[in-house]
């Protein structure tokens, strides 16, 4: 019998209920359709995306038993980016695969892929390799930190949300670049609430170093009175006459609210 579009996204909407449902039931029923499935990617993406470990299992075990092409598996993996969008240094990654000998495939097919495809725009091996919360991930990931390319971006930020200190900076300094350049609108708010998902004193660090450079000083001087220090008064009273009507409103206001408050401490 002729597919159709309308048999293809029947399936589609059962296997992502099953997927969401989650539980053995769902698991056993994904399992068991994955031979004939005209979507196998869709099927092992809804088992690895379970809250439970048994669908990674399951999904992990259909990988081997079909020995399955390495594209279609890192598809599989990396399909939680689309569910996933915002990255917060204060939650725990949305998996935690611990599955080697999956973990060793996907390496040794990332080796040949990256050798073929530099660029890796049509394999999602960094998003699927950073899917696993072993500290080999960790160290094939961090060859790549430096990369231009944006295919590191997302599995960075996984790393980030782990707690690695150097992807956590990387991403800050992205979102503050986002936040103070080609802004078509003022600085709000909520562009310093998104950064305070991340350690205060990277940062603000990272606000200061821009601010040392020249780079962008009356933004980052927005954003560093909701992540400023006691010693970082000073800083704010050297832009009081600053010929920036704004800037010097905002310095001279945070100074203001500031010196009592240090004044009532001694006291």
């Amino acid at each position: 019998m002729k597919e159709t579009g309308r048999d293809a996204d029947l399936e589609y909407s059962l296997v992502t209920a099953l997927g969401k449902m989650g539980g053995a039931t769902a698991v056993r029923a994904l399992a068991d359709a994955f031979p004939t499935s005209r979507d196998q990617r869709g099927v092992l993406a809804a088992l690895f995306r379970m809250d439970n470990a048994d669908g990674a299992r399951v999904g992990s075990e259909l990988v081997r038993m079909h020995d399955l092409p390495l594209d279609t598996v890192a598809w599989a993996l990396h399909s939680w980016h689309d569910y996933d969008d915002e990255v917060r240094f204060d939650e725990a990654p949305p998996c935690d695969l611990v599955d080697r000998d999956l973990f060793d495939r996907l390496v040794a097919g990332a080796g040949t892929a990256i050798a073929a495809q530099p660029d890796l725009r049509s394999i999602h091996v960094f998003d699927s390799i950073a899917r696993f919360n072993l500290p080999e991930a960790t160290a094939f990931l961090e060859q790549f930190l430096a990369t231009p390319s944006g295919e590191i971006s997302y599995a960075a930020d996984i790393l980030a949300r782990r707690g690695h200190v150097r992807a956590a900076r990387m991403y800050v300094e992205r979102a503050i670049d986002r936040a103070t350049t080609g802004r078509q609108r003022p600085l709000w708010s909520s562009d310093a609430e998104a950064l305070a998902h991340w350690p205060r004193e990277i940062v603000r660090k990272a606000l200061l170093s821009r601010m040392e450079r020249g780079e962008s000083v009356g933004p980052c001087l927005y954003l560093l009175q909701w992540f400023a220090e006691g010693d970082d008064t000073s800083l704010f009273a050297k832009f009081v006459d600053d010929p920036n009507v704004a800037i010097a409103d905002l310095a001279y206001q945070f100074v203001r609210r500031e010196r009592p408050a240090a004044g009532r401490a001694s006291a």
